[in-house]
């Protein structure tokens, strides 16, 4: 994975304390108050991020990108059109302080989309969470090798995933299941995604595939036991949680309460093995998400 340029400026300029002269620098409200969604999504291993905090933050994150393109694109356009009146040997100054205008919209909009997103993804995070993130990015800021740890951790994650996807292929192979549309997916989106640099997108194209796989498990028959059929509900569940979480996100909802139950309740009692009292706080989250419940 290749450094963002972008990314480690900002990180840098996180931390306040690490510049030469502060005391002459205008105030910057915004200085060490968000974090940047490619951190939370490099970090999501160390600061916990839940499984629904995690679709939350690339929800935004894609939205984000893809509205930053397009001004990106605008904002060229419109400064290309202001440097041809600049350079021009007698310039009229009406017309240049209307271009220019124009130039500021654009970086306005820019300025309010990621100062939006920065807003939405802090929302999502605990304050334990947000804790470990400045702690993080302080010590970006002052080693890039802490950097790289996060990318070497990032780099892991996703191979042992893609393991995991290719184990469960090999189980659909032993039930007679036709495993071509995981080696389409492998190879037509997750691989072309990683040549291009674009991690984020490749890691959440193999989440896909490791929830489409147990679903075949689950449908070649009837339960074995009681405590597999209690799995597949929570799983189901949980599913479904996540699902409604993704379509929140994009409206711009506040997901706090949803978060908060799933991390510190959800989540405990799953990884104590107490699927039963899980799914009876699955079903009150679910509850609230339904439309009178909002």
């Amino acid at each position: 994975m290749k450094l963002t340029i972008a990314l480690f400026a900002l990180l840098t300029s996180l931390c306040p304390l690490l510049a030469a002269d502060a005391s002459k620098k205008p105030i910057d409200p915004f200085e060490g108050a968000f974090f940047p969604p490619e951190l939370v999504l490099l970090a999501q291993d160390r600061i916990a991020l839940t499984p629904e905090q995690l679709e939350a933050v690339r929800v935004r994150l894609e939205k984000t990108q893809q509205r930053s393109d397009e001004l990106r694109v605008r904002l060229e356009r419109e400064t290309a059109a202001l440097a041809a009146l600049t350079k021009q040997e007698r310039v009229d100054e009406a017309p240049l302080l209307a271009q220019l205008d124009k130039v500021l919209d654009v970086e306005r909009e820019v300025k309010h989309l990621n100062v939006g997103a920065g807003v939405a993804i802090k929302n999502l995070l605990t304050p334990e969470q947000q804790a470990r993130l400045r702690e993080m990015s302080f010590e970006i800021a002052k080693n890039h090798a802490a950097f790289t740890g996060l990318e070497a951790e990032t780099g892991k994650r996703i191979s042992a995933k893609v393991e995991r996807v290719k184990e469960g292929a090999q189980k659909w192979v032993a039930r007679g299941r036709d495993p071509s549309a995981i080696a389409q997916a492998i190879e037509g989106k997750f691989k072309p995604l990683m040549e291009a640099d674009k991690v984020f997108e490749a890691e959440a194209e193999l989440d896909r595939l490791l929830k489409l796989l147990p679903q075949d498990g689950k449908s070649t028959g009837a339960p074995t036991a009681p405590t597999e059929a209690v799995h597949q509900r929570v799983a189901a569940k949980v599913e479904r949680v996540t699902q409604a979480v993704r379509k929140l996100a994009e409206s711009g909802s506040d997901l706090s309460a949803i978060l908060t139950t799933m991390g510190e309740k959800v989540g405990p009692l799953l990884d104590a093995g107490k699927f039963s009292e899980a799914e009876a706080e699955l079903d009150r989250v679910l509850e609230q998400l339904k439309p009178d419940g909002k």
